[in-house]
């Protein structure tokens, strides 16, 4: 196999060549007559530029979430992503919904590429300086790689303008992303390049198997996935990413906007401009599936629980964003009898005819490639994991075994039954001891947690504590393994909880307090352990 062809195994492996006109390149790469460059604007589910140049018959791939700069104060966040062919650098158009990257790309900007030292000796020093003769980006910039020891295997670089003659260092001048936004090939921007054809929901989803004309459902429950440690197998399933967020079904009944957690609370006031955009998606009653998310500090892309509980108390403490992923209910008809790729398709057009009224809500994006492929992806980039759904199923409430969860970083939600006391300058308390429901209706001990706190934290939760004491313990189920000193509280705080592994007897090592849920209900805390696939 050629060097070429192995650097692209992975493009091809996450890529249905029949449905996507991206091209899979020749099996034989053409050399360029001299080094070249390309920028490329993709809509996929995250907004983000390609920045690719050519080395030895491939392009070398980095995603940029905010778009390269001009100015060299803005350090620009860039992650490695697989090699494309070199007939990517010429690509613009839209890849399907459903696909890998599903979206609209066009050429923002390409030219040519001088590099002041070897490029193999650069990406393995993690230092790449080069000069840029491109339409829109010019002058000297650098790649350098950042060190990450938390996550390894996800190349985190950063693209810096050099200070030059073509540097701008005026901060009221636009970004260059925005200020150029056209492709330097069709002229076209991505508003333009968008091909989905609009459509009348109302007048076309009776034509779907399975959908009925009927009111609005009174209290719709969300469809759950069941945890699974192994990737379903087969073509018959569409993966979705796994946000870190709080679920909330949107309703709309006239004027009227709910944001529904998963125990039926309204926290339309908490996001009153998510509410807003979704009120003004259509003129119509509905009910949509979705998660309301925080971006970390890195923005790029990466989901921040513990920031979205910040956010709560202090709205600049990240970027909101919901994003829709299913809908139950549109135009006077009731879609959960229909399969989720009609669900997929008819959520997409309505969402890209409604494109010019929304920022905090977007479309969540899906694929349709293999498994396997999707987890690698997640892992590489960071993710909590994927959800997979088999892609002729209808939506039904409550936990599901048509919607598997399969995770890379281990989290889960327990009760808090009790604490310890404070030691040193600590104050407030030492640890919280963590139990969850068996499927018996017993309530077993966990684990203890004294990590993830931070002052403002120790003193609200003891504040809660201190209303919800009791003296006897609330555990069902004898166990040895208590701390002593313990002061007992009724189960009625949910704790969410990031954690390295379990052991055999489903004992938490390593946790971290990640923040207190207040969208769910206390009997929804179980212990939680992963089911056989079947």
């Amino acid at each position: 196999m050629s060097k070429a062809k192995k650097n692209l195994k992975l493009y091809r492996k996450s890529r249905n060549f029949g449905a996507t006109p991206e091209p899979k390149g020749k099996k034989k790469g053409r050399k360029p007559d001299e080094r070249f460059f390309v920028v490329q604007e993709h809509n996929a589910s995250n907004h983000h530029y390609d920045f690719r140049f050519y080395h030895k018959k491939t392009l070398k791939s980095w995603a940029i979430p905010k778009g390269p700069s001009l100015k060299p104060s803005e350090k620009r966040l860039a992650i490695k992503t697989e090699d494309h062919p070199v007939e990517y650098a010429d690509f613009e158009g839209t890849i399907p919904a459903g696909h890998y990257g599903a979206g609209e790309i066009i050429v923002w900007d390409r030219g040519r590429i001088h590099f002041d030292k070897k490029i193999k000796k650069g990406l393995s020093k993690g230092s790449l300086s080069f000069h840029l003769d491109g339409q829109k980006l010019r002058g000297s910039f650098e790649l350098v790689q950042l060190e990450d020891d938390d996550d390894p295997e996800r190349e985190k670089w950063l693209l810096i303008k050099k200070t030059d003659d073509h540097a701008k260092t005026d901060g009221r001048r636009k970004s260059v992303t925005n200020e150029k936004p056209a492709s330097v090939v069709s002229g076209k921007t991505m508003d333009d390049i968008r091909s989905t054809p609009e459509i009348d929901p109302e007048s076309c989803l009776e034509t779907f198997s399975g959908s009925r004309r009927a009111g609005m459902p009174q209290k719709p429950s969300p469809m759950l996935p069941t945890l699974v440690e192994e990737v379903p197998s087969g073509k018959d399933w569409i993966h979705e990413r796994k946000w870190d967020g709080i679920r909330l079904l949107a309703e709309k009944r006239g004027k009227k906007v709910s944001l529904r957690t998963r125990n039926r609370k309204d926290w339309a006031d908490r996001f009153p401009a998510i509410a807003e955009e979704i009120g003004k998606l259509c003129d119509h009653d509905f009910v949509i599936d979705g998660e309301v998310i925080v971006l970390g500090d890195e923005e790029d892309g990466i989901s921040d629980f513990q920031r979205l509980l910040g956010w709560l108390n202090d709205k600049s403490a990240g970027d909101l964003q919901y994003y829709a992923f299913d809908v139950l209910h549109l135009c006077k008809h009731d879609l959960r009898n229909i399969t989720l790729s009609d669900r997929k398709n008819i959520l997409t057009h309505w969402f890209h005819e409604k494109r010019e009224v929304r920022d905090l809500v977007q479309l969540g994006g899906h694929s349709t490639a293999k498994a396997e492929i999707c987890l690698e992806e997640a892992r590489a980039n960071g993710w909590e994991g994927i959800i997979s759904k088999r892609a002729e199923s209808v939506y039904t409430e409550g936990r599901s075994r048509d919607w598997f969860k399969i995770r890379c970083v281990n989290t889960q939600d327990f009760l808090i039954v009790g604490s310890t006391p404070p030691k040193g300058r600590r104050k407030g308390f030492g640890s919280l001891l963590l139990a969850a429901h068996t499927p018996e209706g017993d309530l077993r001990y966990v684990c203890r947690v004294g990590s993830g706190f931070d002052r403002e934290s120790l003193k609200s939760i003891s504040a809660k504590l201190k209303r919800i004491a009791r003296k006897t313990s609330p555990l069902t189920i004898p166990t040895d393994d208590l701390p002593k000193n313990v002061s007992w509280t009724t189960p009625a705080l949910i704790a969410q909880v990031a954690f390295t592994k379990k052991t055999d007897g489903q004992k938490l090592l390593h946790p971290s307090f990640l923040g207190l849920r207040e969208d769910k209900d206390t009997a929804e805390v179980l212990v939680e352990s992963p089911a056989a696939e079947g």
